[in-house]
């Protein structure tokens, strides 16, 4: 069980298995939710993400970033409660997103790009629905996230989707056909409207350092998905 109390990482039952990412590497001792699929393939991501060569654990490879994060937050009037953590520590354990390996590693530098992906299958519901709130506040989180990880100052964020191609396998369009693009289209646009609205409000409290630039094209006129 994870041991660490206080975050939602407590009662959360841990798998462990042994991992390498590189078979030429010797294997190390690695935790990950049990409930997670797919064990053997998250655990050698999580030994190729983990710094040096000993045993690793989820819960405290992810809380080396994000405690530092929310202290980070903190003193720049970014993070005002535990929600912060909390939020981090959810899309973590539902796979939901995850920032840039440089958080991970501890080699964040305020001259780099900050980056944070969400994994668009993870937001898909029993029935094949999409979670389109909770996608928005996933991408209010990871704006925010990105900009503590720039320390304010960040000229860009990188926030983006992952597993489009299984987002429109669920909801049965084809990745190459007009219904498939248009929900490329919609999600683009869901998450740079979110992604803008999360950037108000840190404006509002750190001031607006630049002009809005729109990269992205408007919402399609229709869309597949609900």
């Amino acid at each position: 069980m994870a041991i660490l109390t206080g975050t939602l990482w407590e009662g959360i039952a841990l798998r462990r298995l042994k991992a390498s990412a590189d078979p030429d590497q010797a294997p190390r001792a690695v935790a990950l939710p049990a409930a997670w699929p797919d064990a053997e393939a998250a655990a050698a991501a999580l030994a190729a993400i983990a710094p040096g060569a000993g045993p690793v654990t989820l819960p405290g490879l992810a809380e080396r970033w994000i405690r530092r994060l929310e202290a980070k937050g903190r003193a720049l009037g970014l993070v005002a409660d535990s929600e912060f953590a909390q939020g981090l520590r959810a899309l973590l354990l539902a796979r939901r997103g995850a920032p840039g390996l440089p958080v991970w590693r501890g080699e964040c530098r305020t001259a780099e790009t900050p980056r944070f992906v969400l994994n668009l299958s993870a937001f898909l519901d029993a029935a094949g629905g999409f979670d389109a709130a909770a996608y928005g506040a996933a991408v209010a989180l990871a704006v925010r996230t990105a900009e503590i990880v720039g320390e304010g100052r960040a000229a860009r964020l990188s926030i983006g989707f992952a597993d489009l191609a299984g987002f429109l396998a669920a909801h049965g369009l084809r990745y190459a056909g007009a219904e498939g693009r248009e929900a490329a289209a919609a999600l683009a646009a869901l998450t740079l409207g979110a992604a803008e609205a999360e950037s108000g409000r840190i404006a509002d409290l750190l001031g607006a350092r630049e002009p809005l630039r729109l990269f992205w094209p408007p919402a399609p006129a229709a869309c597949a998905v609900p």
